[in-house]
């Protein structure tokens, strides 16, 4: 009997912690998400203002 709760307890323990680390890895990769998302955003606004630094410059020369 007390083989079986053993094992229970181990099957157990391995699906609770399996569960924290789909959480953890569902959680990590949603802030790297919103981390890329933002980095995008600048990018795009950094590649805009050097456009229009450019046709700037085409137009002053």
């Amino acid at each position: 009997m007390q083989r079986h709760y053993v094992m229970y307890y181990e099957m157990s323990y391995g699906l609770n912690i399996e569960m924290h680390k789909q959480q953890i890895n569902r959680h990590l990769l949603h802030l790297l998400e919103k981390m890329l998302s933002r980095v995008d955003k600048r990018l795009h606004m950094v590649q805009r203002i050097d456009w229009i630094g450019q046709k700037l410059a085409a137009v002053n020369v």
